[in-house]
Formats: C-alpha cells, structure tokens, sequence
C-alpha cells in the first residue's frame, strides 16, 4: 500500500511539473525574474544613414538604466521598454532622439534642424543577461548650408549587455 501511495504521490508531482504547477515551474518562474531588464545596460549601436550622396555608417556606445520600464541616460529619462518574453522593445522620445541627430550631424561638419523624426523599429531578443536588435527609421533634417530639408532613412543593429 505504502509503495501504490508512494507511486501516485510521484506520478502526481511530475504532472504537475509538466503542466506548470509545482517546484519546477516555481524554480523556472525565479530564473525567468532573473531575466528582468531592470539595471545598467552598456549598449552598441551601429547604424548606417541613407542620403544622396551614398550611406554612412557609425558606431555608438551608450550606457543606459532601466528602471521599471524607464530608459534613463545620465539620470535623464529618455523613453519605455517593453519585454514580451523573450521580445524587448524600446520607444525613445523624440526630443532626445532629434538632439542626438543633430549632434551626429554637427560632429560630420554639418548644420542642420530635426524637423521630424520616425524610429519604426528599435526592437530585439532578450537572452539572460545579453540582448540584441535591429534599428529602423526616418528622419527629416534642415541643413543650413544647402537651405534644404532632406528626408533620410536609416537602419541598424544594437547589442547589450547588462552590466554585474
């Protein structure tokens, strides 16, 4: 009897593992929380600019901090993210994104005015303590020097690790 009770107990237990209830399912639930994006991320960019006169490309490296779904760079917060299992999406403001346009562009010798600014796509994976995507977007820049708006489109890739 005790051996028949035993069994039931196991076959049971296992059930349950199986159909997530029970420690396993409990212990899967602490390591997916250990996943949490929540903490200090140093982030690569790299991104290639589609103009008239060819595409240009560059690389940046940024630390950012996420707190309960806040990007903050330098203590300034500078957009959301959003994670769907395994699916990590950032949404950046505006403002933010058209002053570092412009700053890229002032550091190429060129004088220019965000008017707008689209980013289509700044969404990637999340595997432990790494993550990685890709960049989409438009944007719509006044340069001085030709006295011309120019609406140009632009893509890349960024990785992260979530510093220790």
């Amino acid at each position: 009897m005790k051996n028949i009770v035993f069994f039931v107990m196991v076959v049971i237990a296992s059930l349950l593992c199986f159909s997530n209830y029970g420690l396993l399912s409990d212990a899967k639930a602490a390591i997916d929380e250990s996943n949490d994006l929540d903490g200090t991320w140093s982030i690569t960019e790299r991104f290639c600019v589609n103009a008239s006169t060819g595409q240009t490309c560059g690389t940046n490296e940024f630390d950012i901090t996420i707190s309960d779904g806040t990007v903050y760079v330098e203590d300034e917060a500078v957009g959301s993210v959003t994670q769907e299992g395994k699916k990590v999406s950032f949404e950046y403001n505006t403002d933010y994104l058209s002053s570092k346009f412009e700053e890229l562009f002032q550091a190429a010798g060129y004088e220019v005015t965000i008017e707008s600014l689209t980013m289509k796509k700044y969404e990637g994976k999340l595997k432990n303590n790494r993550m990685s995507g890709k960049i989409k977007g438009t944007v719509d820049a006044y340069f001085t020097l030709f006295q011309k708006t120019t609406t140009l489109s632009y893509t890349g890739k960024f990785k992260g690790k979530k510093q220790e």
